[in-house]
C-alpha cells in the first residue's frame, strides 16, 4: 500500500487573483487569507507577479520579514530597503531581510510591450540581524540539469532549491527532521510529487515527511521547493 504524506494542494486555477492595468498578482499561499497550513507560522506569502513595461510596485513592509524574489520572464529592477537598486534577470534570486516600516519597490524597465514576471516569497523573522547584508544568488539550472539547486544556506529560516528536469527524471530529496514541512511550486512542465499530479501553476504543502519523491512528466519541467522550518 502506498503511504500517502499528509499535505493541501493549490491549484493554479485557485490562486487568489489581484489585477489593474499595470500589475497582476497570482497568490498559491496568503497568511491573511487561511491558505497556509496552520503549523506553519514563518510563510506570509507566496506569489507570482507581472508587471507591465515602465510599471511598478511600491509598498511599506508590515512587518519584519525576509523577502525572496525569483525572476520567470523578464529583467526587474528591485528597490531594497536600503534604497540600492539591483537587477534581476531569469537564472538569479535576490532576498533581502526588511524591517517593518520600510520602503520596497519593484519596476519593469521595459520601454516596449514586454511583460516581467517574478515570484515573490515573504517570510516572517523574529529577528533581523544587525550585520545583515542583501544577496543575489545565481540560478545555474541549465548547467545542473535533473537535480534540485540549493540557493539557501542550510541555516537560513527558509531553504529554497530549484531545479529543471527532463521528462520522467526522477529525485528524492531527503527533508531535515527540524523542517515543519515543505511547499513544491511547478514553474513550467509537470511532475508527480508524492503520488500527486501537479501541473503550472500547481503548489503542494506537505508535512510529516523524511523524503520527498518526485518525478517530472514533461521535458525541461521546473519546480520550486521551499523548506518551511518555522
Amino acid at each position: 500500500m502506498i503511504k500517502q504524506t499528509p499535505g493541501i494542494i493549490y491549484l493554479n486555477q485557485d490562486r487568489i487573483h489581484h489585477e489593474n492595468a499595470a500589475f497582476r498578482a497570482l497568490k498559491s499561499l496568503e497568511a491573511a487569507s487561511d491558505r497556509i497550513p496552520p503549523h506553519w507560522q514563518s510563510i506570509l506569502v507566496f506569489e507570482e507577479n507581472t508587471l507591465a513595461a515602465q510599471s511598478e510596485r511600491a509598498w511599506y513592509v508590515a512587518e519584519d520579514s525576509e523577502y525572496y524574489w525569483i525572476p520567470l520572464v523578464g529583467t526587474i529592477e528591485i528597490t531594497d530597503a536600503n534604497a540600492n537598486v539591483h537587477y534581476l534577470e531569469p537564472g538569479s534570486m535576490f532576498k533581502q531581510e526588511v524591517k517593518k516600516g520600510a520602503s520596497l519597490c519593484v519596476f519593469n524597465p521595459y520601454e516596449d510591450d514586454s511583460l516581467a514576471q517574478y515570484l515573490q516569497v515573504v517570510v516572517a523573522i523574529e529577528e533581523i540581524e544587525t550585520n545583515a547584508i542583501p544577496q543575489t544568488v545565481n540560478v545555474a539550472i541549465n548547467d545542473r540539469m535533473d537535480e534540485l539547486v540549493k540557493l539557501t544556506s542550510e541555516q537560513a529560516a527558509l531553504q529554497v532549491s530549484i531545479g529543471k528536469f527532463s521528462g520522467r527524471s526522477e529525485a528524492l530529496v531527503p527533508i531535515s527532521s527540524s523542517s515543519k514541512g515543505v511547499f513544491c511550486f511547478v514553474i513550467q512542465g509537470a511532475f508527480e510529487v508524492q503520488y500527486r499530479l501537479l501541473e503550472k501553476g500547481d503548489g503542494l504543502a506537505l508535512w510529516n515527511l523524511e523524503e520527498l519523491d518526485l518525478e517530472a512528466l514533461s521535458e525541461n519541467a521546473i519546480i520550486l521547493l521551499l523548506e518551511v522550518k518555522k
